[in-house]
């Protein structure tokens, strides 16, 4: 069975604006709005309790794709509004590991690891200790993986391909369901 993320355009009744849903096996994993200037990025916990996990170039790819698909801008440079910057990047070496991880904190609670077990970096994105979405800034959290990856596994290393996903275009569709049938 091929897993497969879908990217959907939907018009809900409790937004004003657009949103992408990110799917991910059926399962909606993740938002991007623009409900303010800048778009939001919401992260739902798996239903499962266990991280998400993708490839880490796949999983920036449909990213950045949605957010196109969305807005329509290109640029991607984060617009930070408070002089501390919200997340911290640890690079750090575990015992259960063999190679070194990239943890991205926020708020001093670890939302995702980049790994390199594999031949392409894994990404993992933690559940929310509270069960909520995390809600991030769309460019900084962008920013923030592309730059926690970098310090991992180096500026010079080459890009992978991003396999081929899905983009399904809808016009109306229920407010945030947890799972599509």
């Amino acid at each position: 069975m091929t897993r497969e993320i879908e990217i959907t355009i939907a018009s809900l009744s409790d937004r004003e604006n657009l949103v992408a849903e990110l799917w991910y096996d059926n399962v909606l994993w993740c938002e991007i709005s623009q409900e303010e200037s800048d778009p939001i990025l919401e992260i739902y916990s798996p239903p499962t309790g266990k991280p998400w996990t993708f490839q880490f170039e796949e999983a920036l790819s449909v990213l950045q794709h949605a957010k196109r698909k969305l807005v329509g801008l290109d640029k991607l440079e984060p617009n930070l509004t408070s002089s501390e910057p919200r997340m911290e990047i640890k690079i750090a070496s575990l015992p259960d590991r063999e190679n070194l991880v990239a943890e991205l904190w926020d708020d001093k609670i670890q939302w995702c690891e980049i790994s390199q077990e594999e031949s392409d970096p894994i990404l993992e994105i933690y559940p929310h200790p509270t069960g909520k979405p995390w809600t991030f800034p769309f460019a900084e959290a962008f920013a923030c993986l592309q730059h926690a990856a970098r310090k991992l596994v180096g500026p010079d290393e080459p890009v992978p391909e991003p396999s081929s996903f899905v983009v399904k275009q809808v016009a109306q569709k229920a407010a945030n369901p947890e799972v599509r049938a």
